[in-house]
């Protein structure tokens, strides 16, 4: 009997042992989903869904507890009525939950969505001359299983519907046998969303801005359409017509940022805002004027007014997107003259004796989203006349933020302020002793004159 007892402990012991080495399932999934994927790890990208062509696109945003929020929008300006002339464009806003990822295989987790809300879902109206109507978005409606893919999946054993939508659909022209970026695919639909992060440090975007980022992106990418149309117009009511459109895209850009601005900022941050917005536009229209003077009464008038007009807003789109906190993508780069402001000191009588006191300024002209060209003169203070001592094209990288320059006598590196105090009238350069340690200023940008 004492046998049998001992015998009883023993088989006991050894079970409770076993028990305490094994590992339920659920804590094998939780140890495997902490070394695998969460939600936490593309919480700083954004998922993009898009044909690429036609103005239209699916932006969507994946927080660290699974919850989403994103926009859609679609924009046909040739979709006009009596009450809407400026065309229509199909829109929403939404907010979701995914549910916990489940992992299919190393690369590979599936998710699907336990809620989604659409703001003003079904309505519409008119705005600015556009009509707004607002659906479901694109990527997301009918879906049922979501797939995540991680970066390092191979392309070739991707489905053929996901690699269609991210420029892989021809495996055989295609060199690259890794995805590089984490993909999001609605199997059902057989739909297709990549990621992106800043290619610097990432820009922290106020909730209520990234509206206005999508904004400036759906006006960039139907202004750039048009433009395309532009230099293929062969008369020139054509060209005075898309014109007008183009100017058309980046008005309504700048209505709609305003009434989210005056939404969102406090009321004296809009009070000096509108101030600044009443001053522009003056400027704004006295530019246009000049240079509709040029060629006043002749066919060209209706196409350079329209687009002085547009290249103008434009700029005043980002501008306003940076006042916003959000990354409107760009920073903008003017023509014009930048001198270097400490001639100030003899403007304004601090210094008198200027006769060896020279300064520079750096003449910037030709500027395209890739480049632009300068030249730089030395100055007398007292004559405003001196020599060009360099000339070039820059190269623009980093968004609009730094130029690079890389001649036989000089590599200069020019550096575009980002800071709302000072943004977008001045500039750094560094390469060359003669400019470096100084600020030039561009005193002529419409809206940003001063001293």
């Amino acid at each position: 009997m004492e046998g049998k007892r001992w015998l009883f402990i023993l088989v006991l012991l050894a079970v409770l042992a076993a028990g305490c080495g094994r590992q339920t399932q659920t804590e094998v999934q939780t140890e495997e989903q902490a070394d695998g994927f969460s939600f936490a790890d593309v919480a700083d990208r954004e998922f993009y869904f898009s044909s690429g062509a036609g103005g239209w696109y699916t932006v969507l945003y994946i927080h660290e507890d699974g919850s989403f929020d994103g926009h859609f929008q679609d924009s046909n300006l040739g979709d006009t009525g009596e009450s809407y002339p400026n065309g229509t464009l199909y829109c929403s806003d939404f907010t979701g939950q995914f549910t916990e990822p489940e992992k299919v295989d190393d690369m590979t987790y599936r998710f699907q969505i336990e809620s989604i809300d659409y703001l003003q879902k079904g309505e519409e109206e008119i705005k600015y001359g556009v009509l707004y109507c607002y659906g479901d978005a694109y990527g997301l409606e009918g879906a049922e299983d979501l797939y995540l893919y991680l970066p390092g999946s191979e392309i070739a054993g991707l489905p053929e519907g996901y690699r269609s939508w991210v420029g892989y659909y021809d495996l055989e022209s295609t060199e690259e046998t890794e995805l590089p970026f984490y993909g999001l695919y609605n199997e059902k639909m057989e739909e297709g969303f990549s990621s992106s992060t800043p290619v610097n440090e990432p820009f922290l975007t106020p909730v209520w801005a990234r509206p206005i980022e999508r904004e400036v992106s759906a006006a960039q990418a139907e202004a750039d359409r048009l433009e395309e149309e532009l230099q293929n117009a062969v008369t020139q009511a054509d060209m005075n017509e898309i014109s007008g459109q183009i100017y058309a895209v980046w008005d309504n850009a700048l209505n709609t940022i305003w009434d989210i601005l005056k939404e969102n900022k406090d009321e004296e941050s809009m009070e000096t805002l509108t101030e600044e917005e009443r001053y522009w536009i003056r400027r704004k229209e006295e530019t246009v004027q000049e240079a509709g003077a040029e060629v006043e009464g002749g066919t060209l008038y209706s196409l350079v007014v329209n687009s002085k007009a547009a290249d103008l807003t434009r700029k005043r789109v980002y501008e306003l997107a940076a006042e916003a906190g959000a990354d409107p993508g760009i920073r903008l780069i003017y023509d014009g003259r930048y001198f270097d402001e400490s001639i100030y000191q003899y403007w304004t009588g601090e210094i008198t004796d200027a006769s060896s006191m020279t300064y520079c300024e750096i003449l910037i002209s030709g500027v395209t989203d890739e480049k632009f060209d300068f030249r730089i003169n030395e100055l007398s203070a007292e004559t405003d006349e001196g020599p060009e001592i360099l000339s070039g094209t820059a190269r623009i990288q980093y968004d609009g933020r730094e130029a690079v320059y890389e001649g036989e006598d000089a590599a200069l590196t020019f550096h575009f302020e980002t800071d709302l105090e000072v943004f977008p009238k001045y500039l750094t350069v560094e390469g060359w002793d003669k400019l470096e340690g100084r600020t030039y200023m561009n005193n002529t940008i419409p809206g940003h004159e001063s001293g």
